[in-house]
């Protein structure tokens, strides 16, 4: 078994019992933690284990799933360690994290393995298992999100409030962009020339008090406003990697769902400037070695 597998299985089984105890202690967890609540999950309990946030959890589990499923295709996989895949989607369902979980359901159906001898029954079996994830996804989405769902649709949601400030300053500015350290960026708090030309709201800006504002949270879309078309080359970036040739040709459709993964949710959050992003391209620059990543 590699180091990184027994790693991971290590971290799983420890936040497993983290998480017990979350669950069965929530208030008193929370205030050992210092963790706020948010409406959302069971009667408002979810689970962030050691990690201290529901989100961090969630991508730390769908790492774990892209890790052991590309271990089990290239060495196969025992029956414990299958045991702690599924585990991990379950933790998953109860992180409440949706963009997580929704990708999670993404692979699930993306990486369903049919045998079956003729197209007819792969295919229905595809429908099926695609209309048992749609069903499934809808209704974990409206149960458990309700009031979170209208909160993120409606106009004053942050993320919707800086796409539109967004748009504005891409259709005047387009194609070379507002130039570096304009928009969305750390530099951006020091040159906020744009903000005001465009009347962005400081909130989104700083933040609330303690809390540090959304600005950051779509980066590539802040990334296409600061540079305009220089977005395809990070594009072109990614396509590179998609079309080089492979170690072990199994892993070829693992990474091209990682990619199509981190480019959806760079749109809505920093994932190529936190702790996941990197995960995810050192993993991917494994994949494509032609050294085992054992």
């Amino acid at each position: 078994m590699s180091w990184s597998k027994k790693l991971f299985n290590i971290l799983l089984i420890t936040s497993l019992l983290f998480s017990i105890l979350e669950i069965v202690f929530p208030e008193l967890y929370s205030m050992v933690f210092g963790l706020e609540k948010q409406p959302r999950g069971i009667a408002g309990v979810y689970i962030t284990s050691f990690f201290g946030a529901r989100t961090s959890y969630a991508q730390f589990l769908l790492f774990f799933i892209f890790h052991h499923y590309s271990y089990k295709k290239e060495f196969g996989i025992t029956s414990r360690n299958k045991l702690l895949l599924y585990l991990a989607f379950v933790l998953l369902i109860f992180a409440f994290s949706r963009k997580e979980f929704l990708f999670g359901l993404v692979f699930l159906f993306y990486f369903s393995e049919f045998r079956f001898k003729t197209k007819t029954q792969k295919y229905f079996a595809a429908v099926v298992v695609l209309g048992i994830v749609l069903i499934s996804g809808y209704f974990y989405y409206t149960t458990f999100f309700s009031i979170t769902n209208e909160n993120t649709f409606s106009d004053g949601y942050s993320r919707v409030r800086l796409l539109l400030s967004a748009y504005e300053i891409i259709i005047d500015k387009f194609p070379f962009g507002s130039g570096p350290g304009t928009f969305g960026s750390q530099m951006s708090l020091n040159n906020t020339s744009i903000y005001e030309a465009y009347s962005v709201p400081e909130d989104l800006v700083y933040g609330w008090g303690d809390v540090p504002g959304p600005i950051y949270d779509i980066f590539l879309i802040s990334f296409f406003v600061e540079y305009g078309i220089g977005l395809l080359f990070i594009l072109m970036f990614f396509f590179k990697l998609s079309n080089r040739s492979f170690r072990n040709e199994s892993h070829k459709k693992v990474i091209d769902f990682l990619l199509l993964y981190i480019i959806s949710i760079s749109f809505i959050s920093p994932a190529l400037m936190n702790w996941n992003g990197y995960l995810l391209l050192s993993f991917i620059g494994l994949l494509t070695s032609r050294k085992s990543f054992t």
